[in-house]
């Protein structure tokens, strides 16, 4: 290969990148759709690895309902956390109300108010970039 052909084939590559993380984001939600939950878990983990904010969130929601793995109350906080760090304002709501209700945790209203004005924060962030569009 010539030189500056890999900055070619890379960026080529890169391009393709978003439509496969979508494609396999489309697949595993179908999954979970219907109830396949082993096969949303799969897709869903590979994705959150890869940092894919959506994917973290549903991944974090399979652990904390046991659904396509073991349940992981621990595992499940993790991801949504993570979800959350990443910007998901609904990650951030879940973790609200799991603490606010005591679901499979101890109950703790300060740390439930926390991730519940996060959660508006960033709703409020996510309203604010789509009124620049």
């Amino acid at each position: 290969m010539q030189p500056g052909h890999h900055f070619v084939l890379l960026g080529l590559l890169l391009l393709a990148a978003p439509p496969l993380i979508a494609a396999d984001f489309d697949m595993a939600f179908s999954a979970y759709e219907s109830g396949e939950y082993r096969q949303a878990y799969k897709g869903f983990k590979s994705l959150a690895q890869e940092h894919h904010v959506k994917s973290q969130y549903l991944l974090g929601l399979l652990y904390i309902n046991g659904q396509g793995v073991r349940k992981s109350v621990d595992r499940g906080i993790g991801w949504l956390k993570e979800a959350a760090d990443n910007g998901s304002y609904r990650a951030a709501a879940e973790l609200g109300q799991i603490y606010a209700t005591g679901r499979d945790v101890a109950m703790n209203a300060e740390e439930a108010a926390k991730w519940i004005q996060r959660s508006t924060d960033l709703a409020e962030d996510e309203d604010a970039d789509e009124e620049c569009d």
